[in-house]
């Protein structure tokens, strides 16, 4: 892991959040889905999202997730990503999106 995938950040109106990072700061929206707008900043993204917490996602490879999975206690997975806490209770997650698992 070298460097930051993205930032979720915890949002209670996305459009009003969208106004602010996109029109206002002049970030690009990039993606957008029903709970998260993501938004470029330098070489990541910052993630709007519809929920309570904020969240850090380190990038790996997907021919490292295995190899994470058995040094960390994974609290939820998707088919990019490994969740996980830290020992302050923050969640982290270890993602390797838009790359598949091989």
């Amino acid at each position: 892991m070298t460097r930051v995938h993205h930032v979720a950040i915890p949002v209670r109106d996305l459009e009003k959040s969208r106004a602010f990072y996109v029109d206002t700061l002049g970030l690009a929206e990039v993606r957008r889905q029903e709970h998260s707008i993501w938004v470029q900043a330098g070489d990541t993204i910052l993630m709007l999202e519809l929920q309570p917490e904020w969240l850090v996602a380190l990038a790996i490879e997907p021919s490292e997730r295995e190899a994470w999975r058995t040094k960390i206690d994974v609290e939820k997975e998707t088919g990019f990503t490994l969740y996980t806490r830290d020992p302050d209770g923050n969640r982290v997650a270890l993602s390797h999106y838009p790359k598949a698992s091989p």
